[in-house]
């Protein structure tokens, strides 16, 4: 067996990450911190829209509504429609619980009416 090949390159010195919560001085920082500028770049086996779809329930899911405005909006740039992401929220209802979905629905409503 030989080196297995990345799934994704590595990001270029002076990238958008630099100088954001995912950089770190500590060594233990340092080793985290290309694996997840990796993780955070797109990959060819999940389309734009499918990734937005699946940030948007993560944010929910974790009932981080203070990010969900920006997440609708990229995932509509990225080809998903209000009806689809209420559909999402609305499932998400079951597994994610009530509250985090009423919630979801208020910035949804926001973000949707402007």
């Amino acid at each position: 067996m030989g080196t297995p090949t990345p799934l994704r390159p590595p990001l270029p010195s002076g990238s958008w990450i630099t100088g954001t919560r995912f950089a770190s001085s500590s060594p233990r920082g340092r080793r985290r911190s290309p694996l997840i500028r990796r993780a955070c770049l797109p990959s060819p086996q999940l389309a734009p829209r499918d990734r937005s779809l699946i940030t948007v329930a993560s944010v929910i899911t974790c009932g981080n509504t203070e990010q969900l405005r920006a997440h609708l909006g990229i995932a509509k740039q990225n080809g998903l429609t209000e009806t689809e992401l209420k559909e999402a929220i609305i499932h998400l209802a079951l597994y994610a619980g009530w509250p985090k979905a009423m919630s979801a629905i208020t910035v949804a409503k926001e973000v949707f009416n402007d």
